[in-house]
């Protein structure tokens, strides 16, 4: 009863009252603070009232009661063999609405001020709302009160609750609506909305006897009701105090995601959300005080009167079904995970246009740093319509087109900190600022819409550049604020709304590329949510209008969370700057693709387990962005003045198909290309065709699996990308198969065992279906094994590699496991096994592949876990080579600590043959300089001395054959030196003048008190694992 009382009685103990933060007369404003929709929830069984005074809404899998006696939701239950039902005591609402000139009123559901009028009598004025509504009239219920302020200023109160088509969660909103039409004084003021919050009391339960007789006593309920709260009153767990879990944004300490009570023994639970970054979560297990909201200061005008009102941001009820696996690192159930974005995604805005366009595929080419092109000059644009070339031979739909245009800026008239005004909108981004063009009326320039058209005659859109706050709008001086735009001020949102969809229809873009911010997030802030729904309402209406168009949010995106999301397309790429200096090296490799794809994967976790971002919001990464710093210290085009081609040749031969998969393996609907080889001619024109095939035929594919890859989720037994460990994804369909892509980003050989299960999003509904297991990446395995539910895969992978596994189920056992198998491709000159966990299944007709017939044999040595196991041979062996083959005889011990090490080593004729073709067939004249780029000049033969999260202060040294050699330094920022982008040590053996199949002897000095293990050994960089559809023998292992 005091969490209640003071629940109601804390918006007058605010600090406030008559005078407090008072507006200036000649604005006629008033200023409302309110605590909004108090919940009081009580779980238990609970008598009615006459069941006729009761309304309720279902969609056949939630039901939510209402009763007119205790004025709101009375119960919520879902429905199913396996439902539930909570039933409650009280639900209210309370308002605190400060008037200026008045005294301030409290407005609740049992307040003197307000008359509560019959259910659904009356509809909610939704102008200026915040949520649109797709209302059904069997899914939606209101009660209305009508309040009146000290001041005779009358306002609307709706509650609005509304259900869902096929979704197990329901909503509640506030419409708070002006009243007084006709009153002089009011016409022309604004109001702000401030300190929302929303509030639930979990009364301790009866026992479940006393539930049980209370369910008994409810008399006047129809059968079905009596029996339903029966059952609830059975389910004695839900009857019992929850646990409570707060997910803590990782992004963003102010800005939690969502609050869920759990059940755990019965495996329910709920979640409740508020749906901005902004919400505040409380749960008091003492008294089972629930409360949560958040904190908005929004002003509305120039008007209000009737036609004025504000909705408030919706706090979502789910239920939740607990499986057995959370996610380590966020704690967060898998079930609740699905549940949660379910709901999340039901409210994604651009559904519909995702079904026509398939699969996002954008190039950021400033990530080729296209701002060092002029495209004011024959020789700019001609190099830019090479990139835009690439693009399209590459099956990328859409770019960010950012180029120097020195026609129509100039980069010394930039204003903004970072220098790149001049490369906004189309590069007229200088003009529009200072009002010398404006969209809307001015013609866009010839050249402009020639680039445009160009690009459109290759199926490729053009996306602008654009920053919402970091510009000084001369049109708006009062609205720059501490350095910021404050969009939210009267009459710059609309501008700026305004001006955007005229540039999109004048110019034919196909949308934007967003940056530099969307709210002065600024602790003292005191309008940061003001701002953040400006912007909201800015890009809703954007998508409204041109539902089409890509919206790429960069600058502080990542931090604002899933209700961030429902406009754009999606999220920030690797969180932050794409700059090889901001996010370091998480994992080291001499490859710079692995190194961002590395970076890459670790962020999508945490998009996925801990911000619940549904899969179709979650970024790709694709390459890397080139470095913008020159060697010698330089910023050619942005920070400083000069301006000239800078490291234009960047491309990751042989690292970009780890970092292609890396992004379809996590983020496969949206797939963000960076650095591609276009503008360099030489690596342009010599780009091998396989690669483009190879790059293009992902792309294709990702169109193909739409329905796999939007429901793409960490593996909940692996961690994230981490050394000593495999890492990795599932993307199952509905139908519970699909696709597993696995990640060893190890310079060692790592085994991972999968269990088909929730863990990798196959539901309990197909424990008795069956699956086939195929390898579709790296090599073509197809019907290697199969496997029952709760079956464990177990597979190896290379060091530093991936691997793409389907599992696709199957009817009968025995006939589908049978038959030939083509197109099959393995590692030349070695043996692949696959574990057959039920042998006794397989049966006697003929198993193949390519065309080589698999002898049954008894095998008494089988492996240590009892498996019988298939055993296919590969042939090509003589000249065979693996990636990341150990230099030498001998690898370190997992227990070493650095200091000493030696090895003896003979380098293969076969390694040198592969490094020979490999540089006939790219002929690039690689210069001097790019030696420091460890993933160019790729007929290198480099020997990594690999050590976990190297240090560049170190010193190694090392002797050949007796004498001293050179120990490099690696940098991912290429000659630009800087220890965050160490990426360690290495040997160049060319250099040496290493000859093949001789015997040397190599002597280290490494850092003593190395932590254990992270010295893994040696490792030739640059090498392929040879591949061969060459099968010389197969085998079906058994003990019978």
């Amino acid at each position: 009863f005091i969490d209640l009382l003071l629940l109601l009685l804390l918006p007058m103990m605010t600090p406030g009252g008559h005078g407090a933060g008072q507006h200036s007369s000649s604005s006629r404003s008033m200023r409302c603070s309110l605590l909004l929709c108090s919940f009081l929830w009580v779980v238990g069984g609970v008598s009615y009232s006459n069941a006729n005074d009761r309304t309720t809404i279902s969609n056949g899998i939630v039901t939510a009661h209402f009763d007119k006696d205790t004025r709101g939701l009375k119960s919520l239950s879902q429905e199913g063999s396996n439902g539930w039902r909570l039933n409650l005591t009280s639900d209210d609402w309370s308002v605190r609405v400060g008037v200026y000139g008045s005294n301030n009123a409290t407005f609740s559901s049992y307040s003197g001020f307000c008359q509560y009028l019959n259910p659904s009598s009356s509809s909610p004025n939704n102008n200026n709302d915040n949520n649109d509504y797709d209302d059904d009239d069997d899914m939606v219920a209101t009660l209305v009160w009508r309040c009146r302020h000290p001041s005779q200023l009358e306002f609307q109160v709706v509650a609005k609750y509304q259900l869902f088509e096929g979704q197990s969660f329901m909503s509640k909103s506030l419409v708070i609506s002006a009243q007084n039409e006709n009153d002089a004084d009011t016409d022309g003021s604004s109001f702000v909305i401030d300190d929302v919050q929303y509030g639930m009391i979990f009364e301790r339960a009866e026992e479940e006897e006393n539930a049980k007789s209370n369910a008994a006593k409810a008399s006047d309920a129809s059968e079905e009701e009596e029996n339903a709260m029966s059952n609830a009153a059975k389910a004695s767990d839900a009857s019992a105090l929850p646990s409570s879990f707060i997910l803590q944004n990782v992004w963003h300490d102010d800005a939690p995601i969502a609050h869920f009570l759990r059940w755990p023994s019965e495996g329910r639970g709920l979640f409740f959300s508020v749906t901005n970054p902004f919400g505040k979560y409380l749960f008091r297990s003492s008294s089972q005080l629930y409360k949560g909201g958040y904190e908005a200061k929004t002003s509305y005008q120039p008007k209000f009167v009737a036609s004025s009102s504000h909705t408030t941001d919706r706090v979502m009820i789910g239920f939740t079904a607990l499986s057995k696996y959370y996610f380590e690192r966020s704690n967060v159930n898998t079930g609740e995970r699905l549940a949660f974005t379910r709901c999340v995604s039901h409210f994604l805005e651009d559904k519909a246009s995702r079904s026509k366009l398939g699969t996002m595929k954008v190039n950021v080419a400033w990530d080729e740093s296209d701002f060092q092109i002029d495209v004011g000059t024959p020789a700019g644009r001609h190099e830019y319509k090479r990139i835009i070339d690439r693009n399209h031979q590459l099956g990328v739909t859409h770019m960010v087109y950012g180029p120097r245009n020195t026609l129509h800026s100039n980069i010394l008239n930039d204003t903004d900190d970072y220098k790149w005004e001049h490369v906004l909108w189309f590069s007229l981004g200088e003009q529009i600022r200072e009002g010398r063009f404006d969209p809307a009326t001015d013609p866009i320039p010839n050249d402009i819409l020639d680039m445009v058209h160009y690009a459109r005659s290759k199926n490729v859109s053009l996306l602008a550049y654009v920053y919402p706050l970091c510009v000084h709008w001369s049109k708006f001086p009062e609205a720059w604020v501490g350095g910021w735009t404050d969009i939210s001020m009267p009459g710059v949102k609309d501008w700026l709304l305004s001006t955007l969809k005229a540039f999109i229809h004048k110019t034919g873009a196909k949308g934007f590329a967003s940056d530099c911010g969307y709210v002065n997030d600024a602790p003292d802030n005191p309008r940061r949510y003001s701002q953040w729904r400006a912007w909201q309402d800015i890009i809703k209406a954007l998508r409204k209008e041109f539902p089409d168009i890509i919206m790429d949010h960069r600058s502080s995106a990542h931090k604002w969370g899933p209700w961030h999301q429902l406009s754009g397309s999606y999220d920030e790429p690797l969180s932050g700057d794409e700059n090889p200096e901001t996010y370091g090296v998480p994992i080291a490799s001499l490859s710079t693709d692995h190194v961002a794809a590395d970076m890459l994967r670790q962020v999508n976790y945490k998009y996925a387990a801990f911000q619940l971002i549904p899969a179709v919001r979650i970024p790709g990464f694709m390459f890397h962005q080139t470095e913008r710093t020159a060697d010698n210290g330089t910023s050619p085009c942005f920070y400083e003045k000069p301006c000239f081609n800078n490291n234009t040749r960047d491309f990751d031969l042989l690292g970009y198909k780890y970092s292609v998969i890396s992004n379809i393996g996590t983020a496969g609907l949206n797939n963000v290309l960076c650095m591609i080889p276009a503008r360099d001619f030489k690596e342009y024109s010599l780009f091998p065709k396989e690669d483009l095939h190879f790059i293009s035929k992902w792309l294709r594919w990702t169109d193909e699996h739409i329905s796999y890859l939007e429901n793409t989720v960490p593996i909940a037994t692996l961690d994230m990308a981490n050394l000593g460990s495999v890492d990795g994804t599932a993307a199952m369909a509905s139908s519970d198969e699909g696709f597993l892509f696995l990640f060893n980003p190890n310079l060692v050989p790592m085994s991972v065992s999968i269990v088909i299960d929730e863990s990798i999003g196959i539901s309990n509904s197909s424990r008795q279906s069956s699956w086939v297991l195929s390898e579709i990446y790296p090599r073509s395995l197809p019907n290697v094994s199969f496997y029952y539910h709760s079956d464990a895969i177990q597979v190896t992978l290379e060091p530093s590699s991936a691997m793409v596994l389907s599992l696709f189920k199957q009817i009968n056992v025995t006939k589908d496991f049978a038959g030939a198998r083509t197109g099959v491709v393995g590692p030349a000159g070695k043996e692949v096994s696959f574990q057959l966990n039920h042998p006794t299944l397989i049966g006697d007709e003929a198993i193949s592949f390519n065309g080589v017939q698999c002898s049954k044999e008894i095998d008494d040595g089988r492996d240590d876990d009892g498996n019988a196991k298939l055993q296919i041979m590969f042939g090509d062996g003589s000249l065979a080579v693996s990636h990341a083959m150990p230099l030498g005889d001998q690898l370190p011990s997992s227990q070493n600590t650095g200091g000493k090490f030696s090895t003896t080593f003979e380098v293969p004729i076969s390694v040198f043959i592969q490094l020979m073709e490999r540089e006939n067939a790219y002929p690039i004249d690689w210069q001097s300089a790019e030696r420091f780029a460890t993933w160019l000049i790729p007929q290198r033969l480099l020997a990594y001395i690999f050590i976990a999260n190297p240090d560049d202060s170190w010193s190694l040294k090392a002797k050949l054959d007796g004498e001293s050699v050179t120990v490099h330094k690696a940098y991912n920022s290429r000659g630009v030196i800087n220890g965050r982008t160490f990426t360690g040590f290495y040997l160049d053996l060319n250099e040496l003048e290493i000859a093949p199949d001789v015997s040397y002897h190599l002597e280290l000095n490494l850092p003593h008190r190395l932590p254990r293990g992270a010295f893994q050994g040696i490792f030739l960089h640059n090498l392929e694992t040879s591949l061969t559809g060459n099968v010389t023998r197969c085998a079906i292992k058994t003990d019978s």
